[in-house]
Order: structure tokens, then sequence, then C-alpha cells
């Protein structure tokens, strides 16, 4: 009777972790909105930004089409200054995804009409 007791409270647990974690799970086009809010906080002050709306546009086209959905969550809690994000991100296995962040973020800002092409090697 205790085993079949202690099976069910692990299996309540389990779905309840699953529930937890799918309720957690961003979709992808409210994570755009938080990133380009981020963007233009960041950039609308920036002299040398007066197209910040541009740039920022061209940053979220380009994330949402190249930021894999596991990685949705750290990336935008990064643009929006989450400093535990980015240590998540400066780890040796993420240094993919961070540099492709960066070279959206960098690229957009020099040329708003820039499309980012993953390299296939």
């Amino acid at each position: 009777m205790q085993l079949r007791i202690a099976a069910l409270i692990c299996l309540a647990a389990l779905f309840t972790g699953s529930l937890t974690a799918q309720a957690k799970k961003l979709d992808r086009d409210s994570a755009m909105k938080r990133i380009e809010k981020a963007c233009h906080e960041d950039l609308k002050d920036e002299d040398s930004f007066e197209n910040y709306k541009e740039v920022c546009a061209c940053t979220v086209k380009n994330l949402r089409k190249n930021i894999p959905d596991e990685h949705l969550d750290l990336i935008t809690r990064s643009h929006e200054g989450d400093e535990a994000a980015d240590e998540i991100l400066q780890k040796p296995e993420n240094v993919d995804l961070l540099l492709m962040d960066y070279d959206i973020s960098y690229s957009c800002s020099n040329d708003p009409n820039f499309v980012f092409e993953k390299d296939e090697n």
C-alpha cells in the first residue's frame, strides 16, 4: 500500500513538473516583443541610433528566424539585461549562440537591412 501511494506521489510530481515546464515555455511572439522593447529602451536615447526602430526591427527579425526554441528564454533574458542569463551565455557550450546573437545585433546596428545567414559548416 505504501509503495502504491509513493508511486502515485511520484506520478503527480512528474505531471505537475511537466505542466510547469510547459507553462514556462516562452512563445516566440512574446519573446520577440520583449526583445524589441529592451532594444528600444537601450537605443532610443543614443544619438548614434536615430534609426533605432529599424535597428531593433532588424535584430528581432533575424533572431526570430535563427534562435532555436530551447534558447529563446535565455536570449530574451539576456537582451533584457539579466546578468545570470549573460553568464550562462558565456559558458563554452553556448559560444555559438552568443556569437550569433552578437553578430546579429552588431550587423543590424550597422545595416538595418542585414539578413543573417547561418554557416552550414
